[in-house]
């Protein structure tokens, strides 16, 4: 979905026209092939205060290590930033009255 695009686009089979001011961002040497590093001073500078940062991408070990390597550092824990990882096959459930999602195992009876 192109969403600089003003045609309309459909999700589950209904129509959907999006509205509302479009802007692109540049971030001056980010890449999608981010390190850690990179990763974690990315995040330290765009998250606001009491965000939630749910990391979905990568092996378990390299997710878990940025988690870690998250938890650490005085910024986030400044900004008090929750840091979800969630496993292959859980629902995040979103509420807008909340800031963090609930996870919902599928682990769960």
């Amino acid at each position: 979905m192109n969403l600089f695009s003003r045609k309309p686009f459909l999700i589950d089979g209904v129509e959907y026209q999006l509205r509302g001011e479009q802007r692109a961002a540049k971030a001056k040497g980010f890449s999608g092939h981010a390190d850690a590093k990179e990763m974690e001073e990315f995040i330290c500078h765009v998250m606001k205060p009491g965000g939630t940062v749910i990391l979905v991408h990568g092996s378990d070990k390299a997710r878990k290590a940025l988690k870690e390597r998250l938890e650490k550092n005085p910024i986030v824990r400044e900004k008090n930033l929750t840091i979800i990882l969630p496993e292959n096959g859980d629902t995040l459930t979103f509420d807008s009255s909340e800031h963090t999602p609930r996870t919902d195992s599928h682990d769960s009876p």
